[in-house]
This record gives C-alpha cells, sequence and structure tokens, in this order.
C-alpha cells in the first residue's frame, strides 16, 4: 500500500503543468526551418562586438551569413553553392552594399568567419584567456551554464536578427535562446525562464532596457511571458515561450526605450532659524542678558581685512600698530604714508579681493608695486585727516570703540616744547 501511493506521487510529480506545458509548446521544427549553432559561438560574437573588435553592423552580416548556408542545405551532390555580397545585402538591408565586404573582411579578422564564394565556415571558438578582454569572455562563459550544447535558432529568427539595429534587442534575443531553447528527444522545446537581470550582466546592457526590449518581443509575438508565482520570478525569472510560428514579417515597429531617469527635485531641509521650535519653558536655562542695538564692526586685523578698513583710514591707523608689532612695517611717518598707499593701491586695482591684495603687499612686503598716484592718494588722505582730525564715530560702544592711533605731529611737538621754554624763561627773569 505504501508502495503504490509513493509510485501515485512519482507519477503526478512528473505530470506537472510544467512538463505538460512543454509537451504542448514542443514542435519537431519551427515553421521556416531552424540552424543549429553553439551557444560559445554566440557567446564570442557578441564578446568581439562588445571589445570593439567588430561593429553592429559586422554582427548584423554575421547572423545573415547563416542563414545564407542555410538556405544551400539541400543542394544536390553535384551542385556547388555561390554565395554573392548582394545576397548578404539584402539580408541584412541598408543603402550601401559596398559596406558588406568591410564586415566579412572584419569578421575574417576577428575569426568568426571564413568566407569564399563556395563556402562560408564558422570556425570553434578559443578559450585562451590571456589578457583582460578574453578574461570578460570567460566570466561571460561562466555566467552561462550550458554553453557547451547547439542551439536550434529558427531560421526567421536568423533573418529577424540580421535586420535588428539596436543592440539591447539583439541581447535580450540571444539571452532567450540560450536560456529557453533547447533541442532535446529530436524536439525543439521553446519554454523556460529567464531573468532580465541575468541578460543585463552577461551581455552588458542596461537592465530597464532589456525589460523595454523584452516587451517589444512581446507585443510583436516572438514570444509570450507566462503567467507565474512572484517567488519563482523573483529567483528563475518569468517563465517564457518563444514562438516556433512566428513570422518575421511581424517585427516592424522599432523598440522605444524607457526614458532616463528623472533628476531628484527634493530640496534640502530650511535653516535652523525657521524651525518651528516649542513655546514651553520647562527644564531650560535662561538666556544671558545681551545688549540690544546697533552692533559695531570687529576690530581690524591683518589675519582678516575687510574692504571697510582700507576706506577709513583710522582702522588702517590700526592695522599699522599690529604690522609694527610684527616687525612687517618700520616707524616712522614714511613708512605710514607707504601702509596707507597699498590700502589706495588695493583700492583702486583689486577687482576681486582688494583685501587680500592689500594683505598681500603689507605680509610679503611688495612695496615695489606701489606707484606715485598711490602715494599721493594717501598723502592726501593723511592731510585731511591731520587737519580735520574726526573723532571715531563708526562704534557707538565705548567698549567697542577705537581709539585713533595718530601719531602726533613734530611741528605739535616742538610748538609744546617752545611753549614750555617761553614759560620757563619768564618765570627767571
Amino acid at each position: 500500500m505504501e508502495i503504490r501511493s509513493w509510485n501515485n506521487g512519482l507519477y503526478q510529480a512528473w505530470n506537472t503543468p510544467w512538463n505538460i506545458k512543454k509537451s504542448e509548446h514542443a514542435r519537431k521544427k519551427p515553421e521556416g526551418g531552424f540552424c543549429f549553432i553553439p551557444a560559445a559561438v554566440l557567446i564570442r560574437a557578441w564578446w568581439a562586438y562588445k571589445c570593439k573588435i567588430i561593429r553592429l553592423h559586422d554582427l548584423r552580416v554575421w547572423f545573415a551569413c547563416f542563414e545564407a548556408v542555410a538556405r544551400r542545405c539541400v543542394v544536390a551532390p553535384n551542385r556547388f553553392s555561390r554565395y554573392t555580397m548582394d545576397e548578404i545585402h539584402r539580408l541584412v538591408g541598408g543603402q550601401d552594399s559596398i559596406s558588406i565586404q568591410t564586415a566579412i573582411r572584419r569578421l575574417s579578422n576577428a575569426g568568426l568567419l571564413e568566407w569564399s564564394e563556395r563556402q562560408i565556415r564558422i570556425p570553434a571558438p578559443s578559450w585562451n584567456c590571456g589578457d583582460d578582454r578574453d578574461a570578460e569572455l570567460q566570466r561571460m562563459v561562466e555566467l552561462v551554464t550550458n554553453h557547451r550544447r547547439k542551439v536550434p535558432v529558427p531560421r526567421r529568427t536568423l533573418r529577424f536578427l540580421a535586420r535588428i539595429s539596436q543592440p539591447v534587442t539583439i541581447a535580450t534575443v540571444l539571452g532567450h535562446l540560450l536560456r529557453c531553447l533547447f533541442y532535446r528527444n529530436g524536439m525543439c522545446q521553446p519554454v523556460g525562464r529567464c531573468k532580465a537581470s541575468w541578460v543585463a550582466d552577461v551581455f552588458g546592457v542596461d537592465v530597464r532596457n532589456v525589460k523595454a526590449a523584452r516587451r517589444h518581443l512581446g507585443d510583436i509575438g516572438w514570444l509570450v511571458v507566462e503567467h507565474s508565482p512572484q517567488t519563482a520570478m523573483n529567483r528563475w525569472g518569468a517563465m517564457v515561450t518563444l514562438q516556433l510560428k512566428w513570422r518575421f514579417g511581424d517585427a516592424r515597429h522599432p523598440v522605444k526605450m524607457p526614458p532616463p531617469p528623472l533628476k531628484s527635485d527634493a530640496e534640502s531641509p530650511p535653516p535652523r532659524e525657521y524651525w518651528k521650535l516649542s513655546s514651553r519653558t520647562e527644564d531650560q536655562k535662561p538666556a544671558q542678558s545681551v545688549r540690544i542695538g546697533a552692533c559695531a564692526p570687529p576690530m581690524p586685523i591683518l589675519r582678516n581685512v575687510r574692504l571697510e578698513d582700507l576706506h577709513n583710514p583710522h582702522r588702517l591707523d590700526v592695522l599699522l600698530e599690529e604690522a609694527q608689532r610684527r616687525h612687517l612695517v618700520p616707524a616712522g611717518e614714511a613708512a605710514r604714508l607707504r601702509f596707507h598707499a597699498a590700502a589706495a593701491h588695493a583700492v583702486r586695482l583689486g577687482k576681486r579681493n582688494p583685501p587680500g591684495l592689500f594683505a598681500s603687499i603689507v605680509v610679503r612686503g611688495l612695496w615695489s608695486f606701489l606707484g606715485g598716484i598711490d602715494e599721493d592718494l594717501a598723502g592726501r588722505q593723511l592731510a585731511n585727516l591731520a587737519s580735520k582730525r574726526p573723532l571715531a564715530t563708526h562704534c557707538r560702544d565705548k567698549d567697542c570703540s577705537l581709539r585713533s592711533a595718530v601719531p602726533t605731529q613734530t611741528r605739535v611737538i616742538l610748538e609744546s616744547v617752545l611753549a614750555k621754554l617761553r614759560t620757563a624763561t619768564a618765570g627767571i627773569t
């Protein structure tokens, strides 16, 4: 009793919808015939295109050569085949027939084709991994687990591949042929599973374009996507059935590729001062007392010279004292005139960064760049300052006020000394 139930379970497991669907779609041969192509040869042809050894037009000519050979498979033994460039040109299409000869020469140099008027032969691929390009070919071969078999490619599909002008569509067709078309027990089995990400990894194309190309192949009837559970689709890909009755004339409209991804319009968060904070005052430290009113500009320093420092002679005198402490400028009226002339030179010629130009002149000692017009402007400014002697009104706060660092004029010193001498002389007499 147990053996019978085991046998019944085995019998039911064999007759699953998977195997029934295979037997329903299996055919002895596709309509229009087929051509056996080794999977390794298909992989090597795409690798040559990917490495820019051949062009896309050369790859299409390569597919057309298989169709030309298949047309002569029933030639009588006493007759000889004759291959022409015009026949390949009619299969590939286009206006320039001279490019067919160039494409055949590139294919021959790449080792993918041996062309003669009497015979077309496809050499067996070699797997010598000597450089980086051969390593890439080896990686593609390892991703295709069944690369040692022959793929029964329908002849209508070969003519379709010879006409395709989009590389991603060719890669999608080749990927589904490698994964979903088999020849077993004298029957073509056109059912299998293929992931778009697998096609993208093997052939080096974009996965979004692969999905768009597969959608186009479904629209023209080349394949049908069967219903399958989502878990199976995530692991093995969608279940598809290649239509062995498909006609080449049904592929009329080109593939519409998806648009590029849109740029993100996300904005950065608002500044901290615009955040809506809570109005509660629980467990918060009281703010320190801050004086309300107009704040004076910071003290002038040579490390951070401002533009208003160059226009204000009082702030320039503060910078002069710092420069003298750092032994950048000597003492005296001549050095003061030269210091103010450097400020006038920076304001007059500095376009992008006048404070930086002034600081460079002072720190690096580039006094030779100053001209006579700069000294005239500085002397005029110092003369006005000596005659008016305005108080520093740019800061109202006593703590932040700047004291004038104007050195006492020699004439004032002499007058005071003479006044003291007159007083002393009058007391003596």
